[in-house]
């Protein structure tokens, strides 16, 4: 194969994006489960603890998506080359420093982002749900700097998870994973 062949993320379709993230989560919940506590959601582990777990599973599946060794999953990156990573809020018309949960991307670049994915657990206030939207919303534009494949915002509960899907700036599918 040809570094054309490997290197083109463009290829990826959002059905191989979902076939990814759906074993991901199909992993977790058969063997992460106990990090629910019972149908009590709060007493749960953090958010952090369950993402990290899923990215140890995407990582475990990645070949769903084909030969691409020089994208990292990472959790919490907050580095856009030396600087903090960071969107222009439409609400407060401003900059302001974010820190995604999960990326599958290519370190120092922001030409091969694959994936942003945005997670909460259980349901979450608006305003928290607004926040995330709003970074996958300027993650995945295609006229900003990052300009992010595919977004995910994964909210998760102990019986499953409400998937939503961005691309180009804007949520154009979603799915309810049982």
């Amino acid at each position: 194969m040809n570094e054309m062949e490997q290197r083109n993320i463009d290829n990826i379709s959002m059905t191989q994006m979902i076939s990814l993230v759906t074993a991901a989560l199909t992993d977790f919940y058969a063997r992460d489960h106990m990090l629910f506590r019972d149908k009590d959601e709060s007493l749960s582990v953090s958010e952090r603890a369950m993402a990290a777990r899923i990215g140890i599973y995407l990582e475990m599946h990645r070949s769903i998506i084909g030969s691409f060794d020089d994208l990292s999953i990472d959790l919490e990156y907050n580095r856009n080359f030396n600087a903090p990573k960071s969107i222009y809020s439409l609400f407060n018309r401003q900059r302001r420093n974010v820190i995604p949960d999960l990326l599958i991307h290519k370190r120092n670049s922001n030409d091969d982002n694959l994936l942003v994915i945005e997670f909460k657990k259980g349901t979450p206030p608006y305003s928290e749900r607004q926040n995330d939207e709003e970074k996958l919303r300027y993650f995945t534009d295609s006229h900003n700097e990052y300009r992010f494949r595919f977004g995910m915002y994964i909210e998760l509960h102990h019986w499953g998870a409400y998937v939503d899907i961005y691309r180009n700036g804007h949520k154009v599918d979603g799915f309810v994973y049982r």
